[in-house]
């Protein structure tokens, strides 16, 4: 059966589904309240030419549907995608769907007997962006490189169509994160650099500055102690450029509530090697982050 065949049968089998009912869903459960991280609530987004809505479970579209460019492209019941737009495979390899988005198998990519898309692949959006990376039951899982119309770009690890794992996300007004994701979203180590200089190394939650992490400004002062949501929230120290206390003790969503000392143990050599590689941008627990810090141990 050929791919056109196979997707005209999946026209009439998917059309005896019973479709989503959203305003069941809309009155059923509550409005989502934070839009880096969905979960166990109801929303609608709108992304360029894309547009979702319904209920969201662990930031991902559960119950509900998916269009582009208007045209109801994806439902999803009980977490499974259900096709609801179909495409055409040309003569020259790309299948071409009604939405405006085109993708064509590179690599030994290939559809498998259910029409579904595995292995690497070009895809080409109708917003004018670009992936070119690796599919698995026609989601986005493994390596890829996305590009925006923007001038965005993500360079990392996607597991069922959300970037999990390391990546790189290069951002068009010059700011960088280089670290870890889960569920479409930062969370764990990373480095944010911004374009005017100043840097933040830590740790991450649903996007958010949280948990250990160091600031620092471009000035050369720095901020190092305990982040959540962006901002500091218990306790850290503030450093002038010249390595002088400017305040230590507790905060409260950036604000000095009052000063606390606590013991300041020096360094050992690993823990700066450490530092350094992650300054530089390496990841921990990768292997080019070991790569770094063996280095640095064989020059000193």
């Amino acid at each position: 059966m050929s791919l056109f065949s196979f997707l005209l049968f999946l026209i009439f089998s998917n059309s005896l589904l019973a479709e989503v009912d959203i305003e069941f869903l809309k009155q059923k459960y509550p409005k989502c309240e934070n839009e880096n991280y969905r979960h166990d609530c109801f929303d609608e987004f709108s992304d360029k030419d894309s547009q979702g809505i319904g209920y969201f479970r662990n930031n991902s579209l559960w119950d509900g549907q998916y269009f582009q460019n208007d045209i109801l492209t994806f439902e999803f019941v009980n977490g499974e995608r259900i096709t609801k737009s179909f495409c055409e495979e040309k003569d020259d390899g790309w299948v071409v769907c009604p939405s405006g988005n085109r993708s064509k198998a590179i690599e030994g990519g290939y559809y498998d007997s259910e029409g579904r898309g595995q292995g690497k692949f070009i895809t080409e959006y109708s917003d004018g962006s670009k992936h070119v990376g690796e599919w698995k039951d026609n989601l986005k899982h493994g390596q890829g490189t996305m590009t925006w119309k923007d001038g965005n770009k993500y360079v990392g690890e996607y597991k069922e169509d959300l970037r999990s794992g390391q990546g790189t996300y290069i951002f068009s007004n010059g700011n960088k994160y280089v670290g870890e994701y889960k569920k479409g979203v930062r969370a764990g180590q990373g480095t944010f650099t911004y374009s005017n200089g100043d840097k933040y190394v830590g740790e991450f939650k649903i996007g958010y500055f949280h948990g250990q992490g160091t600031y620092t400004f471009a000035d050369g002062s720095k901020d190092v102690g305990e982040w959540e949501n962006d901002k500091l929230n218990g306790y850290a120290i503030q450093y002038n450029a010249d390595g002088t206390i400017r305040r230590e003790g507790i905060f409260k969503d950036d604000v000095f509530l009052y000063a606390e000392t606590r013991e300041k143990k020096e360094p050992s050599k690993l823990d700066k090697y450490k530092s350094t590689c992650e300054e530089l941008g390496f990841t921990p627990g990768t292997e080019k982050f070991g790569d770094c810090v063996m280095k640095l141990m064989d020059k000193d």
